[in-house]
């Protein structure tokens, strides 16, 4: 999280005007979407960001998720670019979608410590984005919901970055060393066999969750929250 509150203020701006292209574009192909979590509670608190809140929560339907997948790129403009897990580009490092701001560069310490990009050996970098969390109808059931949620959250998610990017983590003890090295071999195994094998992962995620599309309780696979909802 980002201390500085003037950097933290020019964040938030930044993020309002990804937020506005976001508007216009879902106004225009008709897609439905709501801000979440920190967002929300910003948004009816303070009227608008919470003061140390460095990011925007953005959820919809997946339903209304793939249509944002279809629109042109050219609609995101100059200054925005939406890219989904199935993207190439490096800033890309989740199964769903984001919205980049094109000019900023990004970098966390613990990304920068772990993460390397494979064909230049430079070290971890994105952009300022905007998460779009995908809302699934999920099943009643609560020990299969959790099942999917794990698999989704603890082995596609990280799996699509240990395939996608080379994992640099430094361990101490012997143990931890030995399982960077098995996840280091099985990142780069999959990308001399598959040419995008990242690309497998977000198959996977989209078709476990599609398979749930019933009922009128609602979640994300996608994020940290263990929460379900009602909705009609």
């Amino acid at each position: 999280m980002i201390k500085d509150l003037d950097l933290i203020r020019e964040v938030q701006k930044a993020n309002y005007r990804a937020l506005q292209k976001l508007d216009e574009i879902c106004k225009k192909y008709h897609i439905q979407y709501w801000i979440a979590y920190g967002s929300l509670i910003g948004t009816i608190r303070h009227k608008g960001f919470v003061p140390w809140d460095d990011d925007l929560d953005v959820c919809m339907m997946r339903e209304d998720y793939e249509k944002l997948c279809k629109v042109p790129k050219e609609e995101w403009g100059e200054d925005c670019l939406f890219l989904s897990g199935y993207d190439d580009d490096l800033r890309q490092d989740k199964v769903f979608g984001r919205i980049f701001q094109k000019n900023t560069v990004v970098q966390s310490r613990i990304d920068v410590e772990r993460w390397k990009n494979p064909t230049t050996g430079k070290a971890f970098s994105s952009s300022m984005m905007c998460d779009i969390f995908i809302l699934e109808r999920v099943p009643y059931d609560e020990k299969k919901r959790k099942k999917i949620y794990n698999k989704v959250l603890y082995g596609y998610c990280r799996k699509y970055k240990l395939v996608k990017y080379e994992y640099v983590k430094k361990a101490d003890s012997p143990v931890g060393k030995l399982k960077v090295l098995l996840q280091r071999a099985y990142g780069k195994w999959m990308r001399l066999i598959f040419k995008k094998p990242w690309v497998r992962f977000v198959k996977k995620f989209d078709k476990l969750a599609k398979n749930c599309q019933q009922g009128k309780r609602i979640g994300t696979f996608s994020c940290a929250d263990p929460y379900t909802y009602n909705y009609d």
